[in-house]
């Protein structure tokens, strides 16, 4: 199976095994390495990477899965083919490919807690294939960045600047924002430290200033690695800790007077 067939089976939107619990987990080259996992708090340019790297690493178990499953999928395919007479419909086809993948997904995990080097060759040998596939994707941002009229009516614009641009999050129903690199990349590894850094020097410049307009909540953000990217651009989530909002009903004139105060703050801080 191809990244493209792996992906409409959407093995990551299952259960997810995960790679946590030891700086092992991540790659000993190229890699910071988190001792656990979970959204980043006290934002950095060195935290928002290394959970970024953390998640790809668990983001690419299931497709490991699948490709160590694949002599056995086709056997079995075989024996259908055989005993029934027919193949099975694409659905059922990734039905089956999810079934046989499962039981291996415990062993790559394990392995790339055991083996450092193993999470490395995922992020060479798979990266460049994920983001092939994501940068086929709509890209709204450069459509609010070209003042697309038909693109702004949908969006809210919060911050924008020669670098970078801050929208909110108009899927979300508590206060969230994203943030977008003017020059485009798809992942942290397109950008130079130095952008990145003044990339997350923003995000949680957001995070803060999104906790005093709200008054509660610790800032917490995050960067999708393209295995679960829907988007054809790199764009950093930034929201407020899910346990202290999870009650709270936000209405729209609370919202608009929330993005309006952070608004108003990053311009602010920008003069």
């Amino acid at each position: 199976m191809t990244i493209r067939s792996m992906r409409a089976s959407r093995p990551e939107s299952r259960r997810r095994t995960h790679v946590s619990g030891t700086r092992n987990a991540t790659p000993a080259s190229g890699f910071d390495g988190v001792g656990s996992r979970g959204r980043t708090r006290g934002i950095s340019a060195k935290s928002l990477k290394s959970e970024w790297q953390l998640d790809y690493l668990t983001a690419e178990i299931p497709y490991e899965a699948m490709r160590r499953s694949q002599k056995l999928l086709k056997s079995t395919l075989d024996k259908m083919n055989k005993t029934l007479g027919y193949m099975p419909s694409d659905e059922q086809l990734q039905n089956i490919a999810r079934s046989l993948a499962e039981p291996y997904e415990q062993q790559v995990a394990d392995e790339l807690k055991s083996d450092p080097k193993l999470g490395e060759t995922f992020f060479k040998k798979y990266m460049a294939d994920h983001k092939q596939l994501i940068g086929q994707a709509d890209d709204p941002f450069q459509r609010v960045l070209d003042q697309d009229p038909a693109q702004l009516r949908k969006e809210k614009v919060l911050y924008q600047d020669a670098d970078f641009l801050v929208v909110v999050d108009i899927f979300s129903k508590k206060p969230k924002a994203l943030v977008v690199p003017v020059k485009y990349a798809l992942t942290p590894e397109d950008m130079t430290d130095a952008e990145f850094k003044k990339y997350a020097d923003l995000v949680a410049k957001v995070g803060d200033e999104l906790q005093a307009a709200v008054g509660t909540g610790a800032p917490v953000a995050w960067i999708n690695p393209p295995q679960r990217m829907r988007l054809g651009r790199l764009h950093a989530h930034v929201g407020l800790r899910a346990s202290t909002q999870r009650r709270r009903i936000f209405r729209p004139q609370e919202l608009n007077d929330i993005y309006d105060n952070l608004t108003d703050a990053l311009n602010d801080a920008s003069n």
